[in-house]
């Protein structure tokens, strides 16, 4: 919320990553230091691909 008690950030819980805002994170960002929201979506961006790699090595593949 900000200092009027609008809402300008919503998060939606037990999903890995979903975010809505009334503002652009980007714009607080530069190479060397991103916003803690752009931050957050690359990490979450990055674990779920390692996830889905993990899942197919796992997955046994049919032989023939």
């Amino acid at each position: 919320m900000d200092e009027s008690g609008d809402v300008r950030i919503l998060e939606l819980p037990g999903h890995p990553f979903f975010l809505a805002t009334l503002f652009q994170p980007e714009l607080g960002s530069d190479a060397s230091h991103p916003h803690p929201v752009i931050r957050g979506f690359t990490e979450a961006a990055v674990a779920m691909a390692a996830a889905r790699r993990a899942a197919a090595r796992a997955t046994p593949r049919p032989l023939g």
